[in-house]
């Protein structure tokens, strides 16, 4: 790959950078044209890229008509199969394998652009025009433009030109008339300037900002991505689109690769606990930094995904599971229903540090019962489907619970539960983990309920 940067021009072959010597300290501009061959623009001169004797590649300037005087910034390449033409803000280019030709403007070139064959520019007080030969020629709806700074056009729908201006946003060229082209990004790229916009392979645009990152667009105008976090400051100047489908990002201080094809969504930077899909959304909960419980949505202002955190009085938030179409959620505060976009005790009153629960898990033999670590007296609770008119109530534990009992005698701490197969025991059995380095095995949990028989008590091994 190959950059223009304050430095000069680099050539980066995926593990090593190469200087590329110029005489102008600054590198501007740089197109590849059909055969390879890469085209540059420097702060004071324009020209190639060949391989010397050893293979490495040189810089070669071409010479300018003596007839202009001074040479200024190169803000625009773009080879054509009319030649190769250079943008100065006073001057315009092209050189055709043999001979130099230019134009001179009055006031500044604004823009150079090729869409379905036919090449354009646009001049300060004029707006735009055709270049057919060695003549400029106006277009209808040039007018539109005749203030308009920074523009380029790219190919759209139905034969339509899509243009960008730095002042105007983005609109639509139909060859007659300019109409605005609305997007879900138009607040973002008014306050933060568009740039330059690059068309991307699947037909979406991505265009960089003066102030801010870069605005992803698909053909409709909605807003797929904002790629900001990452990037080494927020004034995006240039976008190039690689093999793989990654956004090479160049800003004044650096540069960055933005994988926006990438099937992996980075949600949130804080620690996650437990994540469960439940009712078509995705619910996740954690222990440290900000609300401890949220869930799963898409990001209107980026496009991608984000985690929106949801109401409840609990600083920390551990295991969670889908259970009888309710969400439950073992808190410092103890087990939690989900209750619309808010997670209240899932037995009325009992919600206190001394009820604070850790893990849930299923029974491997009963789908109906479920196992809940316990940080107190009773280390591990068992629920269990309720029958008759209370069947469907929220299984959740408690003294006086019809559809969750407390059955283990208090018995050394025990905290955390896993529940395992016992595909080594005859019959099914829960592990559990208490203070001590030692695990403890609940055998013959079929028998847990409301008796309190040996046979429920936990067994050190």
């Amino acid at each position: 790959m190959f950059f223009a940067v304050g430095g000069g021009f680099f050539e980066f072959d995926g593990e090593r950078w190469h200087k590329i010597m110029t005489k102008s300290s600054t590198g501007r501009s740089l197109a590849q044209d059909v055969e390879g061959r890469i085209w540059a623009g420097t702060n004071e001169d324009f020209g190639y890229l060949e391989p010397d004797a050893k293979g490495a590649l040189r810089y070669v300037p071409l010479a300018v008509p003596a007839e202009v005087s001074q040479m200024t910034t190169v803000w625009q390449v773009l080879p054509t199969t009319q030649g190769v033409f250079f943008r100065t803000y006073e001057t315009l280019f092209r050189w055709d394998g043999k001979r130099m030709h230019y134009w001179r403007s009055e006031a500044r070139f604004e823009a150079l652009s090729e869409v379905r064959g036919k090449l354009y520019t646009s001049q300060g007080g004029v707006g735009l025009q055709e270049i057919v030969g060695d003549e400029l020629r106006p277009v209808p709806g040039s007018e539109a433009y005749a203030k308009s700074v920074k523009l380029f056009w790219h190919p759209w729908t139905e034969g339509r030109v899509l243009v960008s201006a730095r002042d105007q946003g983005l609109t639509i060229w139909d060859g007659q008339r300019v109409t605005p082209f609305a997007t879900e990004a138009d607040d973002y790229l008014k306050k933060n300037l568009p740039y330059v916009p690059t068309l991307l392979r699947d037909g979406s645009l991505c265009v960089t900002t003066l102030r801010g990152g870069a605005v992803v667009l698909d053909g409709q105008g909605r807003r797929r991505h904002l790629i900001e976090q990452g990037l080494p400051e927020l004034n995006t100047l240039f976008a190039l689109a690689d093999r793989e489908g990654a956004l090479w990002l160049g800003t004044g201080k650096g540069i960055a690769r933005a994988e926006i094809q990438s099937p992996v969504t980075i949600v949130g930077n804080a620690g996650a606990q437990g994540a469960w899909s439940h009712q078509g959304k995705i619910w996740v909960t954690g222990v440290s930094g900000g609300s401890p419980f949220g869930r799963v949505v898409r990001d209107p202002a980026t496009g991608v995904s984000k985690l929106e955190p949801l109401a409840t009085k609990a600083a920390q938030a551990w295991d969670i599971r889908s259970f009888q179409e309710q969400l439950l959620v073992s808190t410092g505060l103890g087990v939690q229903v989900l209750k619309g976009t808010q997670l209240v005790p899932a037995v009325p009153g009992l919600e206190a540090p001394r009820e604070s629960t850790n893990g849930i898990v299923f029974s491997l033999r009963n789908p109906n019962r479920l196992f809940v670590s316990h940080s107190r007296a009773c280390p591990l609770c068992v629920g269990t489907a309720a029958s008759g008119s209370t069947r469907g109530a929220c299984p959740v534990w408690g003294r006086r619970s019809p559809v969750l009992r407390k059955t283990i005698p208090e018995r050394s701490g025990l905290r955390r539960a896993r529940a395992r197969s016992g595909s080594r025991c005859r019959r099914p059995a829960a592990w559990v983990k208490p203070p001590s380095l030692a695990w403890a095995r609940l055998r013959d949990c079929r028998a847990m309920g409301s008796s309190r028989r040996r046979a429920g008590a936990a067994r050190s091994i």
